[in-house]
């Protein structure tokens, strides 16, 4: 694969052939060609990678995580040695983003879990609820569920519980929705979304009915 790609003098061509990960980044070479990727793409995407081996300092592939990757962005960003083309400056350029591909293509980015939001087996259970009983579009769930969410968390972070919730709560939650700069449309949106789901809550008896009537 490699010999393909780069075909200049023999040195350079060795440098490609010698590097760590020899087979890891020809594998990912050969899926971007298969992704339909021309010759100049992949020829670039084959020195970037040797620039992700310097800096993460790679003997072999392993798991790198995201502030490692930023670290060895910032530090070619700076560099000044022979295979910097142009000027150094601020910027890592594609170094982070190829780091990221192709780590990821052979499953060893590590990116820390999400933490769960505090009411995530709720939501979950109401997006379900939306799915099977309300013929909802995945728009439309997802629209609701996430619109339910940012409620949440907002109340989580006043201390405030699922139980306690009262309609003064709500009115808080769009004041501060408007004092961030949301329109009406956007506070109609929360309004039916949060109206679908304290009907649930209250059914499920995770708090007391809040509103009544649709």
């Amino acid at each position: 694969m490699i010999e393909t790609i780069i075909l200049e003098e023999p040195s350079a061509r060795r440098r490609f052939l010698t590097a760590p990960c020899l087979e890891e980044r020809e594998q990912y070479l050969f899926h971007l060609m298969r992704l339909g990727y021309g010759h100049h793409y992949l020829r670039s995407i084959s020195g970037l990678m040797l620039r992700v081996i310097r800096f993460l300092g790679l003997t072999r592939l392993r798991a790198v995580g995201l502030d490692e990757i930023e670290k060895a962005g910032q530090a070619w960003a700076v560099y000044r040695g022979p295979d910097r083309r142009g000027k150094p400056g601020n910027s890592p350029g594609w170094l982070p983003i190829v780091a990221k591909n192709w780590l990821r293509f052979h499953g060893q980015l590590a990116i820390p879990p999400t933490p769960l939001h505090p009411y995530d087996k709720e939501l979950t259970d109401f997006s379900e609820f939306l799915r099977s009983t309300n013929g909802l579009s995945p728009a439309t769930v997802d629209g609701y569920s996430s619109r339910a969410s940012a409620f949440l968390t907002w109340m989580a972070g006043r201390g405030r519980a699922l139980c306690d919730v009262s309609l003064t709560d709500a009115d808080e939650f769009f004041v501060d929705g408007r004092e961030r700069g949301w329109c009406i449309w956007t506070i109609s949106n929360h309004t039916q979304a949060l109206r679908r789901f304290f009907f649930y809550a209250g059914e499920r008896g995770w708090c007391r009915p809040v509103w009544h009537g649709e």
